[in-house]
């Protein structure tokens, strides 16, 4: 696969969470998670996997600057769930996860 920037907004981004990973263009780091968890779930359906947090590189800088802490985000996969509109899927998480809100 070949990714050209299309403007100088766009950038590259690699987003990777449990077993997969998609190289795509965006303006956003957000934008480029929505992208790509909608592109596994297109593909995989109800066998998507996914983990707590989704990692997004920018990869559109040298290969020397990704390997800065800087080139790296970690997201939390619920957050970018619900800016898919993939809401059933984020409420599915707290229990997937053993997240119970309010208990101590």
């Amino acid at each position: 696969m070949i990714l050209k920037t299309e403007s100088e907004k766009e950038k590259i981004f690699v987003v990777s969470s449990a077993d997969w990973e998609v190289a795509v263009k965006a303006v956003t780091r957000n934008d480029a998670c929505v992208l790509a968890i909608r592109e596994v779930y297109e593909k995989f359906k109800k066998n998507m996997k996914i983990s707590p947090t989704i990692a997004c590189i920018d990869a559109t800088t040298t290969i020397t600057d990704i390997t800065t802490a800087s080139s790296y985000t970690f997201v939390p996969t619920k957050a970018i769930l619900i800016l898919a509109d993939m809401d059933e899927i984020a409420e599915g998480l707290d229990e997937t996860f053993g997240i119970h809100q309010g208990e101590n």
